[in-house]
C-alpha cells in the first residue's frame, strides 16, 4: 500500500484564473518583435514597435475602446533595450496585461516599472 504523501489539491493553485492568452497570441508578438529595429526614433526609441507588437494581445485583452486606448497609451513611453532580449520584456509585459485586464485592484503603472528597470 503506498501513501500519498502530496494531494493533487495541493499541487493545483486554489483560485487560479483563467488564461486568456493562448500560444498562438504569443507567437504573433514574437514575430512582431521584429521590427523593433525599423521604428527608432530619438524622441522615445523603441516604443512605437513595443505597441505594434503587443497589439494583437491588448485588443484580445481589452474588447473596450476605452480601455485599449489606455492601454497603449501606457506602452507609448520612453522604451530602449537591445533587440536580443525584447522579447523577455514582451513576454513579461503581456503577463502583466493579462492580470490588469482580470484584477481591477492592479497598479497598472507597475507595468511600466518593469520596462524602465
Amino acid at each position: 500500500m503506498t501513501t500519498k504523501m502530496i494531494s493533487e489539491e495541493t499541487l493545483q493553485p486554489e483560485a487560479q484564473e483563467e488564461t486568456r492568452i493562448t500560444p498562438r497570441d504569443l507567437r504573433r508578438v514574437f514575430w512582431r518583435s521584429f521590427q523593433m529595429e525599423f521604428s527608432w526614433n530619438y524622441e522615445r526609441q523603441m516604443n512605437l514597435a513595443f505597441v505594434y507588437a503587443l497589439i494583437p494581445v491588448l485588443k484580445k485583452l481589452y474588447p473596450r475602446r476605452e480601455e485599449l486606448a489606455a492601454a497603449l497609451k501606457r506602452h507609448l513611453v520612453f522604451f530602449n533595450t537591445t533587440p536580443h532580449i525584447v522579447t523577455l520584456l514582451l513576454g513579461i509585459t503581456t503577463a502583466m496585461e493579462e492580470k490588469n485586464s482580470q484584477q481591477k485592484n492592479m497598479d497598472a503603472t507597475a507595468i511600466d516599472n518593469v520596462k524602465a528597470s
